[in-house]
């Protein structure tokens, strides 16, 4: 992470059936393969390009019809199925930022929170406060169960220009979903296609719980002193 970004929480939004689950400690982490279908640039939750990777070859790739040539090409795109479980959280961080003079902190406080988009993803609100002690939590779990657990805040960018490679499937996304700023923990050697749950203990005593609006009307960002 960038020395000028500080990460002062990590959010959760879910829907209410998923909540006793998640407050238990049972991380539900989807197979990357899930998040991949086709959608709109509206769409919040799926995006075509999870999953994908790209090869390239300075000499590129032949491709043959038995012993004939029939063309080369440089990039080859592969889709993962199966291999890479994730756990999609989103970050609050303290950012550097571009304003104008006399921009309120209700305008401020937008370029950090998520947005009303954001509401696919349910209407319960589980703000991580401590979030040493929860990623503690996570790496214990995944040691005892003998799993390679990494995590961090996605890359976005312009993915036409710069392709995903094999070792970053899971940590960009497209810069259309850079207002999202995902938190991923990303378990990478797991062969099973379907999900994985990583049981970390109860973390009710590092979870504030709020709704979607309770929680963003509760958080303010300006310029005054503290």
């Amino acid at each position: 992470m960038s020395k000028n970004i500080r990460l002062f929480g990590l959010i959760k939004i879910l829907k209410k059936e998923y909540l006793d689950d998640f407050l238990k400690g049972d991380l539900y982490m989807n197979d990357i393969s899930f998040y991949r279908n086709d959608c709109d640039d509206l769409d919040e939750m799926f995006d075509n390009s999870e999953g994908t990777f790209t090869l390239n070859s300075k000499e590129g790739y032949k491709v043959l019809y038995g012993k004939e040539l029939l063309g080369v090409c440089s990039d080859v795109s592969l889709s993962l199925s199966g291999g890479i479980k994730v756990f999609c959280m989103f970050g609050l961080y303290g950012k550097e930022v571009s304003v104008s003079q006399g921009t309120t902190s209700e305008e401020l406080t937008r370029k950090f929170l998520y947005s009303d988009n954001m509401r696919t993803f349910g209407d319960a609100v589980c703000f991580i406060h401590d979030v040493k002690t929860f990623l503690d939590r996570v790496n214990n779990s995944a040691k005892q169960l003998d799993l390679q657990v990494d995590g961090g805040p996605l890359v976005y960018r312009d993915i036409e220009k710069f392709p995903i490679r094999s070792n970053e499937v899971g940590r960009v996304k497209p810069s259309r979903f850079s207002h999202q700023a995902e938190y991923r923990l990303r378990i990478r050697d797991s062969k099973k296609e379907e999900h994985v749950i990583l049981p970390i203990g109860d973390i009710r005593d590092i979870v504030i719980l709020d709704t979607f609006e309770g929680f963003r009307s509760k958080i303010k960002i300006g310029f005054e002193e503290v």
